[in-house]
């Protein structure tokens, strides 16, 4: 599941990037982080559901497959979907070079910060999404003492508010600045983890919800600038291999994530120690925008005049 969900992120930020318009770019590149969100929510209502039905040795015995059956239809549907969208829509290279050798070699070779760049931005998205879906319902039930039905369909409630607030965000950030709506994301993790952590060890169930969903929140202000930034990043001949690469990297470390949440709670014996793991990945992300590619500024300025010369 992962090596197919890695491959078909980057062809589906790849793909909405090339078909969009400038103006539209961060609304557009919303559809990812709508998707990934509205997939958790389903996920957590199958689990809770499941759970409430079945006995915990029917979970065990047969329970949890049910969750990879729903998936083949949704599956068909995706590969429906995805064959009926035109395979490019851009009919000449950006900067007129050729490929020499296989995509990913070349990439590396030409584009090596921003793959870093990518890798850094994808971590810090990958990395506060495992936090809030994943950790975060192991924190509240084993830390927190909370009820597992709650906390699963709590979780289901927070990602179907991050799917709603995606568009939004897109919205904005085509009107202020994607880099801005970036860095409210950002900055907002940094201010509110800790809080929200000591705010769950309250044992109150709607403060410990209001303190998820405000945690759940901030991601799509990092997903949907990450999905409208980072194709940008690379050439066309490149793109797909590029930002595919850069962002399973990213993707890959902050699979670690809830593991690295896990074992701080009884090393430093403080349940607000996860905290640490968020900081940490947002810092990096933060100075990596420090390392963003020279021509996306110029674009930046190109993306505004060129559609207003057209008359668009």
């Amino acid at each position: 599941q992962g090596l197919s969900a890695g491959g078909e992120l980057g062809g589906a930020t790849t793909l909405i990037a090339e078909h969009v318009t400038p103006r539209k770019r961060a609304l557009y590149a919303a559809a990812p982080a709508v998707g990934g969100s509205l997939g958790f929510a389903a996920a957590s209502g199958t689990v809770a559901i499941v759970m409430t039905l079945t006995t915990d040795a029917q979970m065990a015995d047969w329970g949890w497959r049910i969750a990879f059956l729903l998936s083949v239809p949704l599956t068909l549907l995706a590969l429906w979907a995805r064959r009926r969208v035109p395979e490019d829509a851009v009919e000449q290279p950006i900067d007129g070079q050729k490929v020499r050798r296989l995509p990913i070699f070349e990439v590396v070779r030409r584009q090596p910060r921003a793959i870093v760049v990518t890798a850094c931005l994808s971590l810090v998205n990958a990395g506060t999404t495992y936090v809030s879906v994943t950790y975060l319902s192991i924190h509240l039930i084993k830390v927190n003492g909370y009820p597992s039905s709650y906390v699963y369909w709590a979780t289901m409630g927070v990602a179907i508010m991050s799917a709603l607030v995606a568009p939004l965000c897109g919205a904005w950030a085509d009107r202020v600045g994607i880099k801005r709506v970036l860095w409210v994301g950002l900055l907002g993790y940094l201010v509110i983890a800790y809080p929200v952590l000591a705010v769950m060890a309250w044992g109150n169930m709607t403060l410990a919800f209001i303190a998820f969903l405000l945690f759940g929140l901030m991601n799509p202000f990092i997903a949907v600038a990450m999905f409208a930034l980072v194709p940008r990043y690379f050439d066309r001949e490149v793109r797909y291999s590029g930002v595919a690469l850069g962002c399973n990297i990213g993707v890959v470390i902050a699979g670690f994530g809830p593991v690295i949440a896990t074992w701080l709670v009884p090393t430093t014996g403080s349940g607000n120690s996860p905290a640490l793991f968020v900081a940490a990945i947002v810092s990096i992300a933060g100075a990596s925008l420090l390392l963003t590619p020279p021509r996306d500024r110029m674009d930046e300025a190109l993306d505004v005049i060129v559609p207003l010369l057209r008359g668009e």
